[in-house]
């Protein structure tokens, strides 16, 4: 799952299609960019593979602005790391993943 995405551009896009994560987690604040717009490359890119926002500055605002973009399901923070755990199942549920395949945009 991308950590982070600085500079979310055609390295992470080609991370991501090489790794093809099955869920991607990501927060709003990130280094270098907002994560409204690493939603918005990575739905357009990959619209396949679901993403559950997080963020700590949210609000119905933010939260509609994510669904819009594609976000397949969102957390406000701060929560319990067993609910996040509960939302990934649900999410590769509908996905249809059998197993979890997970990646690191940030690793160089």
């Amino acid at each position: 799952m991308p950590s982070n995405a600085r500079g979310f551009g055609c390295t992470s896009t080609r991370r991501i299609a090489s790794w093809a994560p099955h869920v991607v987690v990501l927060d709003k604040v990130m280094t270098g960019s907002s994560g409204l717009d690493v939603l918005r490359h990575l739905h357009r890119d990959h619209p396949e593979t679901p993403v559950v926002f997080v963020t700590a500055f949210g609000g119905s605002e933010v939260e509609t602005e994510a669904r819009k973009l594609g976000a397949a399901y969102y957390m406000d923070k701060p929560f319990r790391v067993t609910r996040l755990l509960e939302v990934l199942k649900t999410v590769l549920g509908q996905a249809g993943a059998k197993h979890v395949r997970m990646a690191n945009v940030d690793r160089t």
